[in-house]
């Protein structure tokens, strides 16, 4: 799979859990089926004040499906 394919098919699992994410800016490859892409949750903060922040994620993507976690705000990664 090409970083290009990888993004749209990004936006769409974005999409279900609320995450605004740009597929035209490619997640980074992090590490074997593992990539690093950069997305807006949609939490109600930012829904109500428009106060919204982006946040980096990992992109798993060995499995049937593509899973997406948050990178934790303490780790010394992107």
């Amino acid at each position: 799979m090409n970083l290009k394919d990888l993004a749209s098919l990004l936006s769409g699992v974005c999409k279900l859990h609320d995450i605004v994410y740009d597929d035209k800016t490619l997640p980074i490859k992090f590490g074997p089926d593992c990539y690093v892409f950069y997305g807006t949750p949609l939490t109600d903060g930012c829904k109500s004040s428009g106060k919204c922040r982006e946040v980096a994620y990992y992109a798993l993507t060995g499995g049937e499906q593509i899973e997406i976690m948050l990178v934790s705000p303490h780790s010394s990664t992107p």
